[in-house]
């Protein structure tokens, strides 16, 4: 992995293979970034020493540049430390008062973390201005030149796929890709289906694609209530068919940072249903152009919203979704600004 001296180097590190959130973004990132010396490092499976020795072997680099985000920051403010002239751009991973106690242990851990990570690094990244305004706020920083507002980036949909889903015909299918775990807001869907009337179930069929620590307990609740037969889960599973053959897109967080898998779905014209929650959905959203929103936490006002779009999905445009999104949040785009950031 060694480099000539004068090289720009990138180093992309994430904490895992996972094909979902910040790391599946920086993955791409990483993959599409035109730079003829670019590293990606996958911190699962190895110790501190050991990936921190993968990245040190790039040392000799002087134009060394690391991206690091979520749990991987960690070890990328380490890295800057022992090599202080490497640039570092951190990025963080959601939005933080939803995710640690204020005035807790943990917090005042993470507020002196960032406050030196904010001293060392050359840009820290935020996936909205929300998220941005949320961190300044919960840790009383003040704002900082360093601080950037990087919306996450979207490939152009591919729609020359084959596969031919068991998706029934003479429904409305809803889709939902996510990670089983309570940020996500599964049980808010759960109770909505359960509200459901008979002739509301029997006009729609929702897919799931995903799993998790919650994924088994949702399974089982579903045969419990007897929904099994509206409701497909299919595991991790790579959903690209799922959107191409979806009608509409289903979004119940409490909280998010900038959901890609909301960006994915818009990607393939699907109009959208999204809660108002602490996140870049308004970011990212707008009402009855590419999508709907349904009030935070509230499982009666989104089956209200699936309802509307069981009668008027159709009235969205999915060629102006489209466009809009390839406008607004186009991977190249995206990556053109990250590799403005790499040290010359």
């Amino acid at each position: 992995m060694k480099e000539s001296p004068n090289e720009r180097v990138a180093v992309f590190i994430i904490p895992n293979y996972k094909l979902e959130g910040a790391q599946n973004f920086f993955r791409r990132v990483h993959e599409n970034i035109e730079l003829n010396h670019k590293h990606l490092i996958v911190e699962e499976g190895q110790s501190l020493i050991k990936n921190l020795f993968k990245v040190s072997s790039l040392g000799k680099a002087k134009n060394l540049t690391i991206f690091s985000t979520v749990n991987s920051n960690k070890i990328g403010l380490i890295f800057k430390i022992i090599q202080p002239s490497s640039r570092l751009v951190m990025r963080l991973g959601n939005t933080i008062s939803l995710e640690i106690k204020k005035y807790s242990s943990k917090y005042f851990f993470h507020k002196f973390f960032y406050f030196i990570s904010i001293l060392l690094c050359q840009n820290f990244i935020f996936q909205s201005n929300l998220m941005k305004n949320d961190f300044i706020k919960f840790f009383k920083f003040k704002d900082n030149a360093k601080f950037l507002v990087i919306y996450n980036g979207v490939s152009k949909a591919d729609f020359s796929g084959t596969q031919n889903l068991p998706f029934p015909k003479d429904r409305v299918n809803f889709l939902l890709v996510g990670s089983f775990k309570r940020q996500k807001g599964y049980d808010i869907l759960l109770a909505c289906i359960q509200a459901m009337s008979k002739e509301t179930r029997g006009r729609l069929h929702l897919h799931i694609c995903g799993d998790g620590d919650e994924f088994q307990m949702f399974k089982k609740d579903l045969f419990k209530y007897s929904l099994e037969s509206i409701v497909s889960l299919y595991g991790h599973i790579p959903p690209d068919a799922f959107y191409q053959q979806s009608d509409v897109y289903v979004l119940p967080s409490r909280f998010e940072g900038f959901s890609n898998s909301l960006i994915e779905a818009l990607s393939f014209g699907l109009p959208v249903i999204v809660s108002d929650c602490p996140s870049a959905n308004r970011e990212v959203v707008t009402q009855n152009l590419n999508g709907i929103f349904f009030k935070n936490l509230d499982h009666e006002d989104l089956l209200k919203n699936i309802c509307y779009m069981l009668d008027h999905y159709k009235r969205f445009n999915k060629d102006d979704i489209i466009r809009d999104t390839q406008e607004r949040f186009s991977l190249t785009s995206v990556t053109k600004i990250y590799k403005g950031l790499i040290k010359s």
